[in-house]
């Protein structure tokens, strides 16, 4: 099962990075001179997102702006200002960057509490929070967090559409 998951992950890399050069070129930069960097970076999103479905990846796509879903991560101001400076100022490559400082993952609240979000799973078929149906290393998660609300987003199933539909 590991091994397919990798498989279909290096395909959907491919997929992207065909489809956006000046993304591969800076992917290959970071994976080539990881040493100059102080922290781990992360990135593109779209690269570190692992669903358990192609319903949940299409949720996310449709969900989460594209340019979120190309941004890189950094957790120092250092790496920051490194990666800008030779990918956008030496290389005139356009680049998002988020910064999460140390890779912390912020607390959250609840978007409802536990006994409402059972009755929206028993009653209206609600899966539940978009955040749910992938994971992602905690830097990553901040910035979707915090650029899409993944943690506040419901994902229903046709279930939550016919009880939608009737009131």
């Amino acid at each position: 099962k590991l091994e397919r998951m990798n498989d279909d992950r290096a395909r959907r890399n491919e997929r992207i990075f065909r489809q956006n050069a000046n993304l591969a070129k800076v992917y290959e930069y970071v994976d080539g001179n990881r040493k100059e960097f102080r922290r781990k970076i992360w990135g593109p999103i779209v690269t570190e997102i692992v669903t358990d479905s192609q319903e949940a990846a299409a949720f996310v796509e449709q969900h989460v702006p594209r340019r979120v879903l190309l941004s890189f991560v950094v957790e120092c101001d250092e790496d920051y200002n490194l990666l800008f400076r030779e990918v956008r100022e030496k290389r005139k490559m356009a680049i998002n960057i988020s910064k999460v400082p140390g890779g912390r993952l912020d607390a959250v609240r609840p978007f409802c509490d536990q006994d409402k979000m059972n009755m929206l799973k028993n009653d209206h078929g609600v899966v539940g929070t978009l955040e749910e149906t992938f994971a992602v290393p905690d830097p990553v998660l901040q910035v979707l967090r915090t650029e899409s609300s993944v943690h506040q987003v419901l994902v229903g199933t046709e279930r939550t559409q016919t009880s939608i539909d009737r009131r």
